[in-house]
């Protein structure tokens, strides 16, 4: 179970954001974001990995975009998988702020 949050929370937050078309993904919010090859090779970008190491919003960015660029026309697709706990957090913490000023 994740710090403060329980695995019931974290669930119906899974589903909402399963549920939901993604198609702009803020950087903060991604947890790994898996590279698939023409070839059936897959390649993962540890993206929590690298805000825990402390790198800034454009360094990530800068990452992802020297992978992409790197791999080339190799590449298949991309799927994007964010880290429903930050996404909740900010979410709990937006709607907390609005119901405060009611």
């Amino acid at each position: 179970m994740s710090e403060g949050l329980s695995d019931e929370f974290l669930k119906k937050w899974e589903t909402l954001i399963n549920e939901t078309d993604k198609s702009d993904v803020p950087v903060e919010c991604l947890k790994r974001v898996f590279v698939r090859f023409k070839d059936g090779k897959t390649r993962s970008l540890n993206i929590s990995r690298l805000r825990n190491l402390k790198y800034s919003k454009p360094q990530i960015e800068d990452f992802i975009n020297r992978k992409l660029e790197e791999f080339g026309k190799k590449v298949e697709g991309v799927d994007f998988y964010v880290d429903i706990e930050v996404i909740s957090k900010q979410v709990q913490s937006q709607t907390d702020k609005i119901l405060s000023d009611l």
